[in-house]
């Protein structure tokens, strides 16, 4: 795909919070504001993102070439990235679409929450509360991992972490190795 664009892309800042159109951005974009995507979407750039990112499934399908970079990831819907991923909470929320990540990751906290992941990189995560755990075992990793107040009891675990990181709160217990 990096051959379909100039090597140089243009770099654009954008507070758009829902994305419900179809779009394919040739650019290197920052987010700054809270964002929804619910839509198929294409970026040939890297993403970086100020605050937690969302995928909004089943309508929508992110793809990015790029580097992607925010303080924390939800998706529900299918979702390609093929760079590097900096992003320290890590949640997929369960349905039948997929997280597919091709490039290095770099995390403290994935969760697979009933959603089918594929790492193809490395995945260098503090803990990683994977499909292949019991409820209970994925339990125990996010309680040794994330400060209790930021746990729900219920589904979306991490709902509350997200709210945090979005406003600038630390969840994490322990600091990042």
């Amino acid at each position: 795909m990096r051959e379909l664009h100039p090597a140089e892309l243009p770099t654009l800042t954008l507070d758009e919070q829902a994305w419900n159109e179809p779009r394919v951005i040739a650019a290197n974009v920052v987010l700054t504001g809270p964002v929804r995507w619910r839509a198929p979407l294409v970026f040939l750039g890297s993403v970086l993102s100020t605050l937690p990112l969302s995928d909004c499934g089943p309508d929508s399908s992110v793809t990015i070439v790029g580097r992607v970079t925010a303080p924390g990831l939800v998706t529900s819907g299918d979702m390609q990235l093929l760079g590097e991923v900096d992003i320290p909470l890590i949640e997929g929320q369960g349905n039948d679409n997929m997280l597919i990540v091709l490039g290095d990751v770099s995390a403290r906290v994935i969760q697979e929450a009933d959603h089918a992941c594929c790492w193809a990189g490395t995945v260098v995560a503090r803990t990683h509360a994977s499909l292949g755990d019991l409820p209970k075992e994925q339990r125990q990793k996010l309680e040794d991992a994330i400060l209790p107040e930021f746990l729900a009891e219920s589904r979306p675990r991490l709902a509350p972490a997200m709210e945090a990181l979005a406003a600038g709160q630390d969840v994490f217990r322990g600091r990042p190795e």
